[in-house]
């Protein structure tokens, strides 16, 4: 669970090094994150000067790869594939591009 306030969104890379071309969020507010292969969804997650209450769930064993904001579940589709955590977690991620 991540409670924060969106000051600037900004193109971030996403968390514990999660893969090329996933992206926690976006300069747009959104966030892009690979659910199978080069299967990638979008949703909205929040615009500059929002305070969130944001929760990332995933686990092929279960079945579930959730994005909830404000406990509310955003984005929801069945992993294919496991995805392994590597590395330290940054936020946002490793770089903070535009």
């Amino acid at each position: 669970m991540l409670v924060w306030r969106i000051d600037q969104n900004g193109r971030t890379t996403f968390p514990f090094n999660w893969g090329m071309g996933d992206h926690f969020p976006w300069d747009n507010g959104w966030i892009y994150w690979r659910y199978s292969g080069n299967n990638r969804t979008q949703v909205h997650l929040a615009s500059n000067g929002d305070t969130v209450l944001t929760t990332l769930e995933y686990s092929v064993s279960k079945g579930t790869q959730k994005a909830y904001k404000n406990g509310s579940v955003i984005f929801s589709q069945a992993p294919q594939e496991n995805r392994y955590i590597g590395g330290a977690f940054f936020f946002p991620g490793q770089q903070l591009l535009g």
